[in-house]
Formats: C-alpha cells, structure tokens, sequence
C-alpha cells in the first residue's frame, strides 16, 4: 500500500508539473495573441493539445486504479476482517476450554 502510495504521489508530481509547465505556455501564447498580436502557430497549438491529452488520461487513469483499487481493498477488508478475527475468537475459546480442563 505504501509502495503504491509513493508511485501515486510521484505520478501525481509528473502531473502537477505538466499541467503548470502547459498553464504558463498557453497563458504566454494567448498573451502573445492579445497583445503582440501575433499569429498561433498551429504545430505549437497541437503540441499543446498533445500535452492537456496525455495529462488528461493520467489523470483519469491516476483517479480509477487509485482510488478504486484502495476502496476495493478496504471492502473486501471489512468483509474478511471480521469473519477471520471471530475465527480466532472461536480458536481462543477452544484452547481456553482445553487449558481448563488440564488444569482440573
């Protein structure tokens, strides 16, 4: 869980950093546009595109194993934690009953 924990916070860094870098580069060129009054290059547009795309999908790949796979886990704990610890509830009745009966 921790090792997964780290590669979601190290994948999210990646993110964060792409969509600063991509904010900062589209707010210069629209600048550019307003101001300057300089024509958009389209290559540079679709490279932009190209970046908010694959963030993007990050992001909702990032969003669906992380979380789901955490609320998986925790469902199936919370179902199967219960049943094991009555399981050695059960264990430690027996062995106290066997301990008492020795002792008599």
């Amino acid at each position: 869980m921790q090792r997964e924990r780290q590669a979601y916070e190290h994948a999210y860094g990646g993110l964060h950093r792409d969509l600063c870098d991509l904010e900062v580069r589209v707010e210069e060129l629209r600048n550019d546009v307003i101001n300057r009054r300089l024509r958009v290059s389209m290559a540079d547009v679709e490279t932009m595109a190209l970046v908010l795309s694959r963030s993007s999908i990050t992001c909702r790949h990032m969003r669906g194993n992380f979380i789901y796979s955490n609320i998986f886990r925790l469902v199936r704990f919370l179902k199967e934690e219960p049943e094991l610890l009555e399981n050695a509830l059960r264990r430690c009745k027996k062995l106290t009953g066997t301990l008492v009966t020795l002792k008599r």
